[in-house]
């Protein structure tokens, strides 16, 4: 594969990822939040809401086991929406840590395939 054909497949995986509707959020809940069914409800609560200020949440996942296990996923009504809690989230501090934001992608989280790029 050429430089070239490498640079434009790499610019088409980010103008996909820039429109998609879903994120993944790590580095915000410990094993304590998966652990304990109340704080897992609440950490759930919590983090819609967050998402909500931004964007429309659809739906919002955290696995307790397996691929996944301790990331945040969630869905929006809008891919501005994800955007804007991207840029919102991204860098803040939760409970000591610093929250990474990536965008996600629609198919995969429909599938719950939750590990991999």
């Amino acid at each position: 594969k050429s430089r070239e054909e490498a640079e434009e497949e790499e610019k088409t995986v980010v103008a996909v990822s820039a429109s998609s509707r879903a994120l993944e959020m790590s580095n915000m809940i410990t094993e304590e939040y998966l652990v304990d069914d109340e704080e897992y409800e609440d950490i759930k609560l919590d983090v819609e809401d967050e998402c909500n200020k931004t964007g429309r949440v659809v739906s919002l996942e955290i696995p307790r086991s397996g691929d996944g296990k301790g990331k945040i996923f969630v869905m929006f009504e809008t891919s501005e929406g994800a955007q804007k809690t991207l840029e919102s989230l991204s860098g803040k501090h939760f409970g000591g840590r610093t929250v990474v934001v990536n965008f996600f992608s629609e198919e995969k989280y429909v599938s719950k395939t939750w590990g991999g790029l």
